[in-house]
């Protein structure tokens, strides 16, 4: 810098928008700071920049500008041809950035070629071959299928060497496209041998089962993104799966969270392109991302059982698990994202527009004998939904407030409901105190008054 002070540790990284790792960290940085996070960061950085350079050039039209904005639209189509999950996932996402960028009325550019590239994306879902038909895969992975190839070619020498001979047609390790499924085929083939065998069968089927985990990985990352860009552009197909499976596994599955973040915002906004269709599958994507957000019972108690005081174990796992998230806790992140992408995406329409959400949050608050597990759930989308909920309708979602004090302080009411009501009681309270606090206390103070008075007799 000219003034000589150096920039924060954690700001001191070059980010390459085709790479996947992250150069010039400053050794002061912190160790627990994840690679991939900082380079996930420090791409969307780039990627947001990109994107706002691109709308500039499409709205200049000809000349110089225009031949960038080509130039840019070449690149996009570079990185999702690449052979690399992170070109790919990166040119993907710059594109979804960059059509969103466009102010709404606006025309969006054609961008034929990088539409073209979605659909071969999507349409390849095994995540084995990226590039169907050919059995090329990322090469990211290109170390760890190597070692498959290697320890497939040890067991069937170990086999060898001990007399075992498989009992069908192995496929050869040498052969193009060998990978996680082609071991288990040729491990399933060699009947059980001496330790040498047993040994090198452990060690092939532990190195294909890591290798699929890296593959579904990496590619539903790639089909998160892919899907996202497909909804930016505002229009989809008819059939909608092969939009709609690819956002939900990311919501319930990806651990970073910067990525679940955009395949929750883009969710949302297929949920918007999808009102008015017939069928409409707007009920049914709320109703999985309510179960979703209320599926973590770390977060959502089970009403029908009352908790226990934590043990001296179970406070230890408590801190081992702030370090790792479940995965329930992973699904119910994604979810709630989706559901305040929601609320900021239909703004004061989104009971209207998306009625089972209303339904999931407030039917079961309201009906008489309504299942217990559903009025915690209830009260669980209360607790995420309430807050963010636009100007115009937060008085309607306020009127919940004396349902959930009554429902918590009800005569027989469990643990479960009791937390959960008063947290979401909390975060009503926190997002809007002049509006919740002042009707709050005239429920609290009279029932602490009557309970004084119920102990004193």
């Amino acid at each position: 810098t000219t003034t000589g002070a150096r920039p924060d540790a954690k700001l001191l990284y070059v980010v390459s928008l085709g790479g996947g790792d992250t150069t010039g960290a400053d050794e002061r940085a912190h160790v627990s700071t994840s690679e991939w996070t900082v380079s996930t960061a420090g791409r969307f950085r780039a990627i947001e920049a990109l994107s706002k350079l691109a709308e500039v050039l499409c709205g200049r039209g000809g000349g110089a500008a225009g031949a960038a904005a080509k130039a840019l639209e070449a690149q996009v189509v570079r990185l999702m041809a690449s052979n690399r999950a992170t070109w790919r996932l990166t040119g993907a996402h710059l594109l979804s950035r960059w059509l969103a960028a466009i102010p709404p009325g606006s025309p969006k550019p054609a961008l034929e070629a990088p539409g073209a590239r979605l659909g071969e994306i999507l349409a390849a879902t095994n995540p084995a071959y990226p590039s169907a038909p050919s059995p090329v895969g990322y090469l990211e992975l290109a170390k760890v299928v190597e070692r498959v190839k290697t320890e497939a070619a040890g067991l069937l020498r170990a086999a060898a060497s001990a007399g075992v001979a498989p009992t069908g047609e192995v496929p050869s390790p040498a052969a193009d496209g060998f990978g996680a499924e082609h071991a288990g085929t040729l491990s399933a083939a060699i009947p059980k041998g001496p330790a040498a065998v047993e040994s090198a069968r452990s060690q092939l089927l532990a190195s294909a089962a890591y290798l699929h985990s890296e593959q579904t990985r990496l590619h539903s990352g790639v089909l998160a993104a892919a899907a996202s860009a497909a909804v930016a552009f505002g229009a989809l197909p008819a059939k909608l799966n092969p939009f709609i499976q690819p956002l939900m596994n990311a919501i319930k599955r990806e651990r970073d969270e910067l990525l679940q973040t955009r395949a929750a915002d883009a969710l949302a906004g297929l949920i918007k392109l999808c009102v008015g269709r017939t069928p409409s599958p707007v009920g049914k994507i709320a109703g999985n991302v309510c179960a979703l957000a209320c599926a973590d019972r770390a977060e959502t108690p089970n009403a029908l059982v009352e908790a226990d005081a934590p043990s001296e174990c179970g406070a230890k796992e408590v801190l081992s698990d702030m370090s790792e998230l479940s995965d329930a806790a992973v699904a119910r992140r994604g979810a709630e994202a989706t559901l305040r992408a929601l609320s900021s995406a239909f703004g004061a329409s989104v009971f209207t527009s998306a009625p089972k959400l209303w339904e999931l949050m407030a039917g079961s608050l309201t009906a008489a004998g309504a299942a217990p597990q559903a009025v915690v759930d209830g009260l669980q989308i209360l607790k995420v939904l309430g807050p963010v909920a636009h100007a115009d309708v937060r008085a309607s979602v306020l009127e919940l407030l004396p349902v959930a004090f009554d429902k918590a302080t009800a005569a027989g009411s469990s643990t479960a409901l009791q937390t959960t009501a008063a947290r979401a009681i909390a975060a009503l309270a926190l997002a809007a105190p002049s509006d919740v606090v002042p009707s709050l206390l005239e429920r609290i103070v009279p029932a602490l008054e009557n309970a004084g008075e119920a102990d004193d007799a």
